[in-house]
């Protein structure tokens, strides 16, 4: 394991296997009061460096969607605003967040008393707060939506848009006679398709990878748009997705490296979309792209718009 590997892997367990306290315990204490140090920001270098990236000249354009189901605190008379909020921040910022460190992060306000009674000003009061913490913590603007967690009326978008027109992968594959191999990474599965093909548009649900440090299974859905010549199959491309059942990394590395690894044909536009299942109230949907116009195209940027869930999330 090389030394950036277990500087990460140093500063994501921070609160593994601990309380809000920092002490070792078997039971799970929510934090009393509000707590921007609990926060604990991952350097995206730290893995970069592995895929052979510069974080001043990345090959790259994208952001990182996190949908947060499970935010409450208490207004100033104590009763609590349930919130479903949306953080958006882009790629290039120094750092990311780890998830545990942010579920405990928005736990710290399930006690926590706003000063306003009114919930309109409590609100405005608890997104300045997120914005701010978020912000230092990974280096960068932090976008946050939100939506009452009561509100099925608020609107939803896809995150990629028009899901439907992406062929799916499992479908225009014959499964049954594919050989796949899922002990590690393998872009060496990558290979050029035999037939003429200019546009690659394809989703699948074969995404699967193990959280670096608790080893948890991340399931998702993957969205790759290529164009150019010279492009990989779509038999290839399935057996390279199986083959990262038993990678452990974090979500936004494993975009990353999909997208690393296809930019090697050379594409003249390249779309990569991780879209994981919600894990401990959260899900997070790292999106690359080859340029600002593709991914605009490509993918809601709005922030004002909470994601549509995927059918597994």
């Amino acid at each position: 394991m090389s030394d950036e590997s277990d500087r990460i892997d140093d500063i994501a367990g921070r609160h593994l296997g601990r309380n809000a306290g920092g002490n070792r315990r078997a039971a799970y204490v929510t934090p009393e009061r509000h707590d921007p140090g609990l926060l604990v920001a991952i350097p995206r270098q730290l893995n970069r460096e592995g895929l052979g990236l510069d974080g001043d000249s990345l090959p790259f354009t994208g952001m990182d969607v996190w949908n947060c189901h499970e935010v409450s605190f208490l207004l100033a008379g104590g009763c609590p605003v349930n919130l479903i909020l949306r953080l958006q921040y882009p790629a290039d910022s120094p750092a990311i967040v780890e998830s545990k460190s942010l579920k405990l992060y928005f736990n710290s306000f399930n006690m926590e008393r706003s000063r306003a009674a009114r919930p309109e000003e409590a609100v405005e009061d608890f997104l300045e707060t997120v914005r701010g913490d978020l912000a230092r913590c990974v280096g960068a603007e932090v976008k946050v939506a939100h939506a009452p967690a009561h509100d099925w009326s608020a609107p939803r978008r896809d995150l990629v848009r028009n899901p439907e027109d992406w062929a799916v992968l499992e479908e225009i594959v014959d499964i049954a006679s594919l050989e796949c191999v899922s002990d590690r990474e393998r872009p060496e599965l990558l290979r050029k398709s035999r037939h003429d093909t200019s546009l690659l548009k394809v989703r699948t649900s074969a995404l699967r990878s193990n959280c670096r440090i608790t080893n948890q299974p991340d399931w998702g859905d993957l969205f790759v748009l290529m164009k150019g010549e010279g492009l990989p199959g779509a038999d290839s491309l399935l057996r390279y997705v199986v083959s990262m059942r038993s990678e452990n990394h974090f979500h936004e590395e494993i975009a990353e490296t999909v997208y690393v690894r296809l930019a090697e044909f050379e594409p003249e536009e390249l779309f990569v979309a991780c879209l994981y299942t919600r894990r401990g109230g959260i899900d997070i949907n790292p999106v690359r792209a080859s340029s600002p116009k593709l991914l605009r195209r490509l993918a809601d940027t709005e922030h004002a718009c909470l994601q549509k869930r995927t059918p597994r999330q």
